[in-house]
């Protein structure tokens, strides 16, 4: 093919116009171009744009690279992308002082005051003042952590912003009428202004909210997204035991349907046991009392024979038990809301403390619950604990749904503060920096803070 085939023609019309914008004439002009020069032109084209968003790229990159390190160079402790700087820090502080020395208060230290002598004053082996530096610099790195967290999973959204402006907007307009000159100059002595504040509330709502974010409200993706984590939380935290009570000088007054008779504060009535019932009762924990000597001596036989007597005593007394806990076990972890109702947490206590496999004894006389101002001296029993092996994913067991009611709750909690005290411990704390803050030297903050964020 000759070069000539090669050239095409592009034709352009080019009108001509007079001033008042009439149309004169129009001529073409024809114009030969070989493709390779317009595959040139396209290539330079190309060239020059993509130069161009580069540049842009290398000069946005360099601003927000700058903007970065000034950023940086303002934080006194720092993990990833989460920072705080001197204002911020004034501000966490302040409130946490405020809630540490409500924390001694309850605690017995009725000395409790913000001021030098106080912080200065004796406490184990360094002053007052050294334990607030201590605690409030793991809160610091805590809160840190916590924002590290929410964002390696989740970013604000729109409603999430709203409530944080909301909440910080209602402080200042109660608080200062809505200035924020005013504002700054409350909070001066305190080391922050209306800018800290606001960013320091950010951090706390997102500290507050990060659990249900990453884990689920109520850890409801606990053991979809998180299983492996349940098994193990099951597995270290919950216990099974079987446990029987016969009381020994007194019961329960009951009705013909054998339900317990009670009084308006939901407390069972009760009467003293007559000379029979006292004999036929101590005839009971005699039987008892063998099964468990065979069973300490290595008898196999024992076991199933205290296993039926559980079963059997636990239905006969089944108005001073719950016969599930006799028949088939209690659950209980330490800090579970089954343990708490169940109330009796030196029964709990010794349960723990046994192995699987082993009975222990618990005798008492008279228990009052907490809170109980009224003695009931007459109240005495012998408990049977029974420590027995768990049963594989018992918690997703809808038989057993009671004692695991907040177990997905329970196993969120826990995860979320294994994770936070990962990354607490490698916040960078930023010594040259950090070193201009004594943070006991911070009044305390009770006015200039946050308590709901509508959540």
């Amino acid at each position: 093919m000759s070069n000539k085939s090669k050239n095409v023609k592009k034709q352009t019309e080019i009108s001509f116009y007079k001033k008042n914008g009439t149309k004169t004439k129009t001529k073409s002009i024809i114009k030969n171009v070989t493709v390779e020069e317009s595959a040139k032109r396209t290539k330079r084209i190309i060239v020059i744009s993509v130069s161009i968003v580069l540049a842009l790229a290398i000069i946005f990159g360099a601003v927000l690279g700058i903007i970065t390190a000034v950023r940086n160079a303002s934080y006194v402790m720092k993990l990833d992308r989460v920072g705080i700087d001197k204002g911020v820090a004034s501000f966490l502080i302040s409130i946490y002082k405020y809630d540490f020395m409500i924390y001694l208060l309850e605690g017995g230290v009725e000395a409790t005051e913000d001021t030098e002598e106080f912080w200065s004053s004796s406490y184990v082996s360094g002053t007052y003042g050294d334990l607030f530096d201590y605690e409030s610099t793991r809160y610091l790195k805590s809160v840190i952590a916590a924002n590290a967290l929410f964002d390696q999973y989740a970013e604000l959204s729109e409603d999430d912003e709203y409530k944080i402006d909301f909440a910080v907007e209602e402080v200042l307009n109660r608080k200062c009428d809505g200035s924020k000159q005013t504002f700054n100059e409350l909070t001066a002595p305190m080391g922050f202004d209306f800018k800290d504040f606001r960013r320091g509330s950010e951090m706390l709502y997102k500290m507050r909210v990060v659990c249900s974010t990453v884990f689920g409200e109520g850890g409801s993706k606990m053991q979809t997204e998180y299983a492996d984590y349940c098994e193990s939380f099951y597995n270290s935290n919950y216990i099974r035991a079987k446990i029987l009570f016969i009381r020994t000088e007194d019961t329960y007054v009951i009705d013909e349907e054998t339900n317990k008779v009670v009084v308006e504060n939901g407390k069972g009535v009760t009467r003293p046991l007559e000379e029979h019932e006292k004999a036929e009762r101590l005839a009971d924990i005699n039987r008892l009392d063998k099964c468990i000597e065979a069973i300490n001596k290595g008898s196999n036989f024992a076991v199933d024979d205290f296993n039926s007597l559980l079963a059997e005593l636990g239905n006969k007394y089944s108005y001073e038990n719950v016969v599930l806990g006799t028949e088939h076990g209690y659950y209980f972890a330490q800090n579970s809301q089954y343990a708490k109702d169940f109330g009796m947490s030196d029964i709990i206590s010794e349960a723990f403390k046994l192995e699987e496999g082993e009975i222990t004894t618990h005798e008492k006389g008279a228990i009052i619950a907490e809170g109980d101002e009224e003695s009931d001296s007459g109240y005495s029993y012998k408990c049977y604990i029974y420590r027995l092996e768990k049963e594989d994913k018992a918690y997703q067991n809808s038989s057993l749904k009671d004692f695991f009611y907040d177990f997905n709750s329970l196993a969120s909690i826990s995860l979320y503060e294994k994770l936070v005290d990962e990354k607490a411990e490698k916040v960078e704390i930023i010594e040259k920096k950090w070193s201009e803050i004594i943070p006991s030297a911070i009044p305390y903050n009770y006015d200039y803070r946050v308590n709901s964020f509508g959540n």
